[in-house]
């Protein structure tokens, strides 16, 4: 079985039983005489999960083509790629299921020890063993993959996690930075600032940013997410881009990478170099406002979303009693974020 939640399994049994009662529809309604008269195509699933060919090998039988990711091991992924991507990479191409199937199992073999399932003709025997020898008499599976495009509206589902593509980062005169990112729509893109090295007893660190979408790409399937970034104080620090999409597929995270020197501590708006009690009072006073109020003043929008509100009372929050401390490594250099 499948833990998809702690809630929620999905059991091998019952996908089998969802297959089985739907080929019995299929023959009635058909007229078929049995149930090797139904095409396999007609249903192509395709599983990347870890530890799945037990589980593939109890979902297989007739009406039906069996595509899984790993043998009795994990299921890799590298930078957002693995077998599934590769297939349906393949799929996009307008290659053939058997082709799809071929080339993502010597990409992904190339990388990790592991051994993709296809099992075509519903006899719960695939092509290749879990030690990669092909097995005899899968003739068959093979003729019936290569008859199989996998087309139309699916392609828009070639790539099977959301992506973000690189984001860029540029400094404003103020000594803040706007990061901008694009990604797919309908994505929460969040920003989480690493400090490459730093004291923890006495660096807060800053909360999770939530980006602001800035406007629809031209093709349809992009947008332009945006963010206001402002340096903790002076030093090297990772920002990290992650996403999500409203189904909980996760994008694989983009870094950014940037030194700061000679900024200010954030907080500190009377200039007195520590975030105190007289800070929090401007703060106050700020609260609340959005640019189009009377008395804007921009240095007290911390996330930059256009007002001053309770994401930018969490960031003054974690800042409150800092003064500038001298940095230092507290994590090993082999294992700093690059």
């Amino acid at each position: 079985m499948f833990y998809l939640s702690d809630e929620e399994e999905l059991k091998a049994a019952e996908v089998r039983r969802w297959f089985d009662d739907l080929n019995e529809k299929k023959r009635i309604e058909r007229n078929l005489a049995d149930l090797n008269a139904i095409f396999p195509g007609e249903v192509v699933m395709v599983v990347d999960f870890c530890y799945s060919r037990t589980f593939l090998e109890q979902i297989s039988g007739p009406g039906r083509v069996i595509v899984g990711s790993s043998s009795n091991r994990v299921a890799s992924v590298s930078k957002g790629k693995s077998f599934g991507s590769f297939f349906f990479e393949g799929v996009s191409k307008g290659w053939d299921a058997f082709r799809s199937f071929e080339s993502a199992r010597a990409r992904i073999k190339a990388s990790f020890d592991q051994e993709p399932y296809i099992d075509a003709d519903g006899d719960q025997t695939p092509i290749y063993d879990v030690s990669g020898k092909r097995n005899p008499g899968t003739e068959r599976d093979e003729q019936i993959a290569r008859s199989i495009f996998i087309g139309g509206e699916f392609l828009n589902l070639s790539r099977l996690h959301p992506e973000i593509d690189t984001p860029a980062l540029q400094k404003q005169s103020d000594g803040r930075y706007v990061l901008t990112a694009m990604a797919d729509k309908e994505l929460t893109l969040s920003l989480t600032t690493v400090p490459q090295a730093f004291d923890p007893e006495a660096f807060g660190g800053f909360p999770e940013q939530t980006m602001t979408v800035q406007d629809s790409v031209q093709d349809g399937n992009k947008q332009l997410y945006r963010i206001v970034w402002t340096p903790p104080g002076s030093g090297a620090y990772v920002l990290l881009v992650q996403g999500v999409d409203n189904l909980n597929n996760l994008a694989a995270h983009r870094a950014v990478e940037v030194t700061v020197e000679g900024a200010g501590l954030v907080g500190d708006f009377n200039g007195y170099g520590q975030v105190g009690f007289p800070d929090f009072v401007l703060f106050a006073r700020q609260y609340g406002k959005t640019r189009e109020s009377s008395g804007w003043d921009e240095r007290f929008d911390l996330n930059g979303d256009g007002e001053v509100g309770f994401q930018d009372f969490v960031i003054f929050a974690s800042v409150y009693g800092k003064a500038p401390v001298a940095a230092k490594s507290v994590i090993p250099a082999q294992q700093q974020p690059r």
